[in-house]
């Protein structure tokens, strides 16, 4: 299959260039720096995450192989994008995934999918290229590590409030908390 808008390329392309043109002329302190949340995560152990967990999605998900048409147009437009963005230089990849549902997600390290379904929905290159910059916008900004920094927080807490419900209920309702916990009933505290 070919990609409806391949001949849209040199309007988006230029459309790109005026953007970025445009953020070249305003003065400096006009410009929004955009920093990655704080997170005690070194780039190589995301990025070694985020392969770990590409794996499982090509185990799990209808992966469009390397040499499929799509995945070579997805894959040059991603290098065009990833070649902007700012700070860290990820080792993006990109890949598409045999689906009609209109979705793209983004993994910690640099790994793009994108949806058949959101290549095909897409009326231009210009809209491809807005859903495929935001992916990489959680890459830059390391969205899913910090989540998952949060849930383990979350957890925490979570998992705190059990152990405190199970001494304060004791008898059977302080066993199902210690249960829910991870605790064997009757642990002393």
């Amino acid at each position: 299959m070919q990609c409806r808008f391949r001949q849209h390329i040199s309007g988006s392309t230029r459309l790109l260039c005026a953007i970025l043109l445009l953020g070249l002329l305003l003065p400096l302190d006009a410009r929004v720096e955009l920093q990655p949340c704080k997170n005690n995560v070194p780039p190589q152990q995301q990025i070694a995450l985020g392969d770990k967990v590409a794996q499982q999605v090509y185990q799990q998900m209808p992966v469009l192989p390397d040499t499929s048409a799509e995945t070579k147009y997805i894959r040059d437009l991603g290098r065009k994008l990833a070649a902007e963005a700012p700070g860290y230089k990820w080792p993006y990849n990109f890949h598409v995934v045999n689906v009609a549902d209109i979705n793209a997600f983004a993994l910690p390290g640099g790994s793009v999918f994108v949806n058949l379904g959101t290549v095909q929905a897409a009326s231009n290159e210009a809209e491809l290229a807005a859903v495929m910059a935001h992916e990489i916008s959680h890459v830059v900004l390391q969205h899913s590590v910090c989540n998952a920094e949060k849930q383990k927080r979350v957890g925490l807490i979570a998992g705190i409030g059990q152990i405190a419900a199970g001494v304060l209920l004791g008898g059977a309702g302080g066993e199902l908390a210690q249960e829910v916990s991870g605790l064997p009933p009757g642990s002393a505290f």
